[in-house]
């Protein structure tokens, strides 16, 4: 038999239970058949004062990641038995609450439900399981999944014949006495007391002194690096953060149907786990909550998740492919640094921000898609994305911050729009393979570093509105031949150019020379060949450049009035 004790899931549903009014009602379907239903659930009356769940009505039996929580009362009535079939081949259904009301389930009940993870049956130990008929969770030889009953109870499970074709299927909770909890109408489970705080391997219970559990409160089990297998029960609609934190150990967890929110740094440094499947009514994951998860391999994160928090897959290095939805409206700083086996990564159309070093270090990314919606590019985003060749910023980008593509040592082309007003410091520094830049029109200045050490820079066009060019701009761009200098710069800081060595021809729009630093500390053209030639306007003024120590200094034949 094919078994996963403790599967890794984080299987996030559509809570049948919480989803209607408290009270039955009839609806018809198109052949004008009347059907009953309670919360989704539809169902008859056995006339004995008690009531059969049948089925699903129709537009919840395609929906996925169902979180079954079966009635225990209808109409004031007690919910006593599941007809055969109801609910068969439904693979939406995720997880299954079945109530101590029930008495017994129907033949093929759940065959064919193959998305299920878990079941749990809330029965203590002075009640009967209830009767089973045949093949109700389907083959058994090929059940992948457990089901769980409270602690003490399976004796009595296997004390019943209709049960024996899925007792190996059948797990008790943990001991309730292994854990701490604070208890009120329902229990928070606080983590193991100190006699039980080695444990490697924990089934939460569901229930504890005839009370739900439905919370585990934050750090509860953070740094057991014992602790290797967990089961969380559906009846738990909330988990704290950092629960699982510093679980070295840790292998297998699920996160069930009923939690919609994953907290920060939950998972932080699991560094075990190979496989997360964020639910699909997942709406946020918070600041951590994955990184250092080294095993991890991939992530989806599904349709409905509006924000990933700061940070929250930082430094899953093993992640090779991800898939953001369109429902994503936040992605935080950080978010997937130094996740460095990632290949591409296409941006959803609801992110206005790319925020700092949010792709930083992701030295296999090779593709990226930045939709129009983004209007900046935070410092560090791509920092370090060794392999990304080429990126097309899009329209509506205004600005893009300090080491945004730095080290971004493949990249050979970058489109700008018209859009772009200011270009951070280092933001391509050290693209060793960028070949050419046409910067956009509306910046004003170039910053210091921007362009370091591109060192197959063959040429650059600088727009007529730039005033300023920064301290080490274009610093060891060593293919740069030529450089054309327009007329509204008005100072250039200090080794801007130095290290070019193929700059030969240098061409000023100016009537009046820039301001440059005074030598020795300015040296803006430090390094550059001998012969190099000065291009300037016109001869009314060439006594100002001629004039000039830098002039005088750096290019061999002075300055020439004129355009080569």
């Amino acid at each position: 038999m094919k078994k996963t004790v403790l599967p890794l899931l984080v299987a996030l549903a559509f809570a049948l239970a919480a989803c209607s009014s408290p009270t039955s009602s009839s609806s018809s379907d198109s052949t004008g058949t009347t059907t009953r239903n309670f919360q989704g659930f539809t169902y008859s009356d056995n006339g004995d004062n008690t009531m059969t769940v049948t089925g699903l009505i129709s537009a919840f039996k395609a929906k996925a990641g169902l979180n079954l929580a079966i009635p225990s009362i209808i109409d004031g009535k007690p919910v006593t038995a599941i007809l055969a079939e109801a609910f068969e081949g439904l693979t939406g259904i995720t997880d299954v609450i079945i109530p101590e009301s029930i008495t017994t389930i129907g033949d093929n009940a759940f065959t064919g439900c193959t998305g299920i993870q878990s079941i749990i049956i809330e029965r203590d130990n002075a009640v009967v399981p209830p009767e089973l008929g045949t093949s109700v969770f389907g083959d058994p030889l090929s059940l992948t999944y457990s089901i769980y009953v409270l602690y003490d109870e399976k004796t009595a499970y296997e004390a019943n014949s209709t049960w024996n074709d899925y007792i190996d299927d059948v797990l008790e909770c943990s001991d309730p006495s292994w854990f701490t909890y604070d208890s009120d109408d329902t229990i928070t489970i606080k983590g193991l007391d100190t006699a039980h705080s080695g444990k490697t391997d924990i089934i939460i219970p569901f229930s504890i002194v005839g009370k739900k559990v439905t919370a585990i409160k934050d750090s509860a089990f953070a740094s057991h690096t014992l602790l290797a297998t967990v089961f969380i029960p559906p009846t738990v609609t909330t988990i704290g953060n950092s629960t699982f934190s510093g679980c070295t150990a840790l292998t297998s967890v699920n996160i069930p149907s009923s939690v919609t929110a994953i907290g920060n740094s939950v998972f932080t440094n699991c560094k075990l786990i190979t496989s997360i499947t964020i639910p699909p009514a997942a709406t946020s994951i918070g600041n951590s909550a994955f990184s250092d998860c080294i095993g991890l391999t991939s992530i989806a994160i599904p349709s409905g998740v509006t924000a990933i928090g700061d940070s929250a897959f930082a430094s899953c290095m093993n992640i090779t492919t991800v898939t953001l939805p369109n429902t994503l409206t936040s992605l935080g700083s950080n978010a997937f640094l130094e996740c460095s086996k990632i290949q591409s990564i296409a941006i959803p159309a609801g992110i206005t921000v790319i925020n700092q070093g949010t792709f930083s270090e992701c030295s296999l990314l090779a593709s990226v898609t930045i939709p129009n919606t983004v209007t900046s590019i935070g410092a560090m985003a791509f920092y370090y994305c060794s392999t990304l060749a080429s990126v097309t910023i899009p329209s509506g980008v205004i600005s893009i911050e300090d080491e945004a593509f730095s080290n971004c040592s493949a990249l050979t082309s970058i489109t700008f729009p018209s859009s772009v007003t200011a270009i951070g410091s280092e933001a391509f520094s050290d693209c060793a393979a960028l070949q050419s830049i046409t910067l956009p029109a509306n910046i004003l200045t170039i910053e210091q570093r921007t362009f370091f050490g591109c060192s197959d820079l063959t040429s650059i066009t600088i727009p007529g509105k730039v005033t300023n060019i920064g301290e080490y701009a274009f610093s060891e761009c060593t293919s740069l031949a030529r450089a054309n200098i327009p007329a509204s710069v008005t100072s250039i800081e200090r080794r801007a150019f130095e290290g070019c060595i193929a700059l030969s021809v240098v061409v000023m729009e100016q009537q009046v020379p820039p301001t440059l630093p005074p030598p020795p500390l300015g040296m803006v053209f430090s390094g550059i060949p001998n012969p190099a030639t000065l291009y300037v306007p016109n001869a009314t003024n060439l006594a100002d450049w001629t004039s000039l120590s830098w002039v005088t200094t750096r290019f061999s034949e002075g300055a020439v009035i004129g355009r080569p």
